[in-house]
């Protein structure tokens, strides 16, 4: 037992080595693909990675496979997936790229790389574009619809985000995001009772999500609502009491409210964190 001991350390040493390899299901690159994607849902994108590198080269070594251009598709997808979660954008927008040549009408596909050069590469007028496309193809696609208005939005085009986001609601996109976009884009507009409904419902679909919270605090402070905007403020502390940044802010309402006590020891608190 000793000397097994001896060589503890050697062992734990090797091995971060011995996990870096991955064994490779021996599969035709189909199934590969497919064991792929369940990694990729596991949350391990390393692993899904090289699976789909192995099966990217099977499918280019066998005729049958060579031919599949819907596999080579779904493979280079999944691939973009892999780069995606493992901060590689642009790979993940090449692999998207080559995915749209093999199969140019899937528009999963085309989904995914408008919302990876919105999202990823920053690539504002290449993705609205994209989505543009998927809207001309489909006026009822809600998904589509919510992000052109996010990215017409961040173009400065305020009245063509706020009509995309109402499209979307109607057809039933009715989710925390969609709200808070559209009290963003009412609030900018200076409509701020509009504004001041979607953020409520976008706090209530989604008690815990910061950027609603602080949307509302900074409209009800332009309501001079000091009142509300320190409940709500207090509420986002809640969700995260180590934040110097929340413990200020809740200090300059109170100091802007006029409680002294309040605001100076809130400032001190903040000051000693």
């Amino acid at each position: 037992m000793p000397r097994i001991l001896a060589f503890l350390p050697l062992l734990l040493a090797l091995l971060p080595i011995a996990c870096r390899s991955i064994p490779i299901p021996d599969l035709p690159p189909d199934l590969l693909c497919n064991v792929a994607e369940r990694a990729l849902i596991e949350e391990h994108p390393q692993r899904a990675l090289v699976y789909l590198e192995h099966a990217l080269q099977g499918a280019r070594q066998t005729e049958a496979y060579r031919k599949n251009r819907a596999l080579q598709a779904e493979i280079y997808l999944n691939l973009a997936r892999a780069h995606r979660a493992l901060g590689h954008p642009k790979k993940a927008e090449a692999a998207l790229r080559h995915a749209h040549e093999l199969s140019p009408e899937n528009r999963t596909i085309l989904f995914e790389l408008g919302v990876l050069l919105y999202e990823g590469v920053e690539d504002y007028p290449a993705a609205r574009a994209i989505f543009d496309r998927l809207v001309a193809l489909d006026p009822y696609d809600a998904q589509a619809l919510y992000y052109r208005g996010r990215i017409a939005f961040n173009q400065k085009d305020p009245h063509q985000a706020l009509a995309d986001f109402d499209s979307a609601i109607r057809l039933g996109h009715r989710d925390y995001q969609t709200y808070y976009w559209r009290a963003q884009v009412q609030h900018y507009l200076g409509r701020l009772r509009l504004a001041e409904e979607d953020y409520f419902r976008a706090i209530a679909l989604n008690p815990t999500a910061s950027p609603p919270l602080e949307g509302m605090i900074a409209l009800l402070v332009q309501l001079d609502d000091l009142e509300s905007a320190i409940r709500y403020q207090r509420h986002l502390l809640r969700l995260s009491l180590i934040s110097r940044y929340r413990q200020l802010g809740l200090s300059v309402l109170y100091l802007m409210n006029g409680d002294l006590f309040l605001g100076i020891t809130r400032f001190l608190f903040w000051w000693g964190l």
